[in-house]
């Protein structure tokens, strides 16, 4: 998450400010807390046909211009774009939301941090890390924080590397991406296998020793929940098949989840 602000001072209320990726998950939280902040926001869309028009129909979009938000067309790829716009709308902060990883972290921690950091002087154009120690967990942690909510353990399914890789190959949504990101994130460890040596990198945990995040026991308590809401407003889906070639769990299986270790 990179951050690029005008000025190392300013009141909340006058710090401009742009998100870029605020149709995605984080971003939308990032914008989300810039608009509780009080700080004119501003949602940088894609332009181009069609696009621009699908992401203002979006929900997501929709929510923060309906509390306020602006709208800004164009590419964070057209420099020359993206220095007019700054220019022209007075923005003082830019926050990018687009790619990179992160450890397990409730999208209203990051939010929360991130307009702190805004305000923080060591931040002044760097890219900002969310790398808690307490959020970071096995796929074995994550099934056993799961099954301690059902009460109960689940099936595993163990599959090579090599087949796992194969499930991400065929294009199956959402088995596929399943496939990719279980692969990507606890195979190879794109999560953790970096050093934060640059001198354009801060990290959340070291700026903010007395920083709390909320757990993943707490965030799935309230999936659960969530779970158990919706079972007693919606009819059962219809029985199907349980698994692929690849012993992967489908949509429709009776089992709430099932964790795959390779």
């Amino acid at each position: 998450m990179y951050q690029h602000r005008e000025s190392q001072t300013m009141s909340p209320a006058e710090g401009r400010t742009m998100i870029i990726g605020s149709a995605g998950f984080i971003g939308w939280f990032l914008a989300d807390a810039c608009l509780q902040s009080g700080r004119p926001t501003y949602l940088l869309v894609r332009s181009g046909p069609g696009f621009a028009s699908r992401s203002l129909k979006s929900s997501k979009i929709k929510s923060l211009v309906d509390r306020g938000a602006t709208i800004l067309h164009g590419c964070v790829k057209d420099g020359e774009l993206m220095e007019k716009l700054i220019r022209e709308n007075k923005i003082e902060v830019v926050i990018s939301a687009v790619g990179g990883d992160s450890y397990f972290i409730a999208g209203t921690d990051i939010g929360k941090f991130t307009m702190r950091a805004v305000e923080d002087p060591r931040t002044l154009n760097k890219t900002l890390h969310f790398q808690p120690r307490t959020n970071l967990l096995s796929i074995n942690d994550l099934a056993r924080i799961w099954e301690s909510q059902l009460g109960r353990s689940l099936p595993r399914v163990t599959i090579s590397e090599d087949d796992l890789l194969s499930a991400a190959k065929e294009m199956r949504i959402p088995q596929s991406i399943v496939a990719a990101l279980t692969h990507d994130i606890f195979i190879t460890g794109c999560q953790v296998n970096y050093n934060l040596d640059k001198p354009t990198d801060v990290e959340v945990c070291s700026l903010y020793p007395d920083a709390s995040f909320r757990s993943i026991d707490d965030c799935f308590k309230e999936f659960h929940a969530k779970i158990d809401d919706s079972k007693q407003t919606s009819k059962p889906p219809p029985p199907s098949s349980n698994s692929n070639k690849n012993g992967i769990i489908l949509a429709g299986s009776k089992t709430e989840a099932v964790f795959i270790t390779a």
